[in-house]
């Protein structure tokens, strides 16, 4: 009796455990594996959380095409490549608000690793953002 009772312990901690896992931690599906579309992800399991990070990502067989944005104000467009679930060979866009030099490119110091972000309801992606991703997408379109 006293083992089953351990036992159930045991299996309520692993499943509260559980819950606070990123998404795709959970799941043996790696981004790389996901079909070619436009994902959601954020530090937030909640879309708009204010002064939280949130990514935008355009996925085209292992390229990727991305923003990134907090209050819906985007901070910076980029393009890498995905190896499982980890964004590689980053290329970085800033523009400097009220600059008049433009767009300032960049090699991205650390990969994106989206196993320490939620993947959230594609659905959730708000026109705005889609149309700072597109921006990015002709960015980089533009930029061999």
């Amino acid at each position: 009796m006293k083992s089953q009772s351990l036992l159930s312990i045991s299996l309520l901690n692993l499943v509260m455990l559980a819950g606070s896992i990123p998404v795709l931690s959970q799941s043996t599906q790696t981004f790389q594996s996901l079909p070619n579309g436009v994902y959601l992800y954020g530090e937030s399991q909640m879309p708009d959380e204010k002064d939280t990070y949130y990514f935008v990502l355009r996925k085209t067989g292992n390229n990727i095409i991305g923003m990134s944005y907090t209050g819906m104000e985007r901070n910076e467009c980029f393009r890498g490549t995905i190896s499982q679930n980890t964004i590689n060979d980053l290329t970085v866009a800033e523009v400097e608000p009220n600059s008049t030099v433009g767009w300032q490119f960049s090699q991205g110091e650390t990969p994106l690793d989206l196993n320490e972000l939620y993947r959230i309801d594609s659905q959730k992606i708000h026109e705005g953002a889609l149309g700072q991703l597109q921006e990015c997408v002709t960015l980089f379109s533009n930029r061999r």
